[in-house]
């Protein structure tokens, strides 16, 4: 978990701090599905 878990929560909160990026992407299907996963491990809301 150690160097994994880090890389993850720094691109999740890369992720979070750019919400439009995030919406923008959930239109595709392949990509709402895989962010729709990070989030729902992360536990950050959508």
């Amino acid at each position: 978990m150690g160097v994994c878990d880090a890389r993850s929560r720094a691109a999740l909160v890369i992720v979070h701090s750019s919400g439009e990026i995030v919406r923008r992407c959930v239109t595709f299907p392949g990509l709402s599905t895989t962010a729709g996963r990070l989030l729902d491990l992360s536990g950050v809301p959508p």
